[in-house]
């Protein structure tokens, strides 16, 4: 799943998920977090999914909402 943004993520078959910022690797989640945001992300829009990879990443600066 992709955005605008730049952002898409990616599960892997052992609970993690990767997310990538323009096709790089920006953060890998452990499996408890993972799990919270594959939740989240299950009932975000477009614009609620660009927020939680940006945070997620550590490329969220105040004023993107």
């Amino acid at each position: 799943m992709s955005t605008a943004t730049g952002f898409s993520f990616q599960p892997t078959e052992d609970g993690r998920v990767r997310i990538f910022h323009n096709g790089r690797l920006a953060a890998a989640l452990a499996r408890a977090t993972a799990a919270k945001f594959l939740e989240k992300t299950r009932a975000a829009g477009e614009e609620k999914l660009q927020l939680l990879m940006a945070r997620a990443t550590g490329k969220y600066k105040h004023g993107n909402e």
